[in-house]
């Protein structure tokens, strides 16, 4: 496995080239027995997406892309796994894109604005819930057809261990993480920009264009009411299109929203 993803490595970034040309574009090229080229307005550029996965971030690495509008799938890989400092410098150096907006030298080492505790225990629940649907539910389930059909051979006397053994095993698997998204969920607006960070395995550091985003969408679910949360969705023309922060508190989502698109609130909004 090693050896292949050094191999892969080496064959799909070998000579990897990203430079900005005289003409507003940027272009990257890369590979070793394919070469592979990609060219990019710099003004069709939405934003950029620096991503850490869990293995890379002892390591402190991190990979970066851009998202443009009318790309193959709506983004470009600009750098694989690099050292983070290394992606998030190309990464504000690719957001400025050469205009009267640049983006902030430190925009993705700045403080962000945390969801609070009402976050983490909207996420602990749900980590409840699906431990109780696909944890403890099932195995109840499993128990009692065991018992149903008499089963033998000793399955049953064991039956209430391996109820708990399986539960907990998904307790595990599903609260674990819950501490160390909530600690990276957060979000920041800048003069011309919006940041979202999420994500426990794989983290997620976003920053879009405000003059980019065409629609903001807030949804709550009905555990999410209760806590005066909501997912915030700014749309966007490239990429997935649509880029979710989940579990904001409703107060700190309206005033991200008229701070990042004052104009497009301003006509559905009021001051309280």
């Amino acid at each position: 496995a090693l050896l292949f993803s050094l191999a892969a490595y080496a064959l799909g970034w070998w000579g990897l080239e990203v430079t900005r040309s005289g003409h507003g574009t940027l272009h990257v090229r890369r590979g070793l027995a394919t070469t592979r080229s990609a060219t990019m307005e710099e003004r069709k550029v939405r934003g950029v997406m620096v991503t850490e996965p869990w293995q890379q971030r002892w390591q402190k690495g991190a990979s970066l892309s851009a998202i443009v509008t009318g790309a193959e799938g709506g983004s470009v890989e600009v750098l694989p796994t690099v050292p983070r400092d290394t992606a998030r410098a190309v990464a504000v150096d690719v957001l400025s894109s050469g205009e009267d907006r640049p983006a902030p030298v430190g925009l993705f080492g700045m403080e962000l604005v945390s969801h609070g505790p009402r976050a983490l225990r909207r996420m602990t629940v749900s980590a409840l819930l699906t431990t109780f649907w696909f944890g403890l539910l099932p195995a109840a389930v499993a128990v009692a057809v065991l018992r149903h059909f008499d089963v033998t051979d000793g399955l049953l006397d064991r039956g209430w261990w391996w109820l708990f053994a399986w539960t907990a095993f998904i307790a595990v698997v599903n609260l674990v993480p819950v501490y160390p998204a909530w600690r990276s969920l957060g979000h920041a607006v800048t003069e011309h920009h919006v940041v979202f960070r999420q994500g426990a395995i794989l983290r997620n550091h976003l920053a879009l264009e405000t003059d980019g985003i065409l629609s903001w969408n807030m949804a709550q679910s009905f555990f999410q009411r209760r806590l005066e949360l909501c997912t915030l969705t700014a749309t966007v023309a490239g990429g997935a299109e649509g880029y979710e922060l989940p579990n904001v508190p409703v107060e700190d989502a309206v005033r991200l929203m008229r701070s990042a698109s004052p104009e497009l609130l301003g006509q559905f909004s009021r001051a309280a």
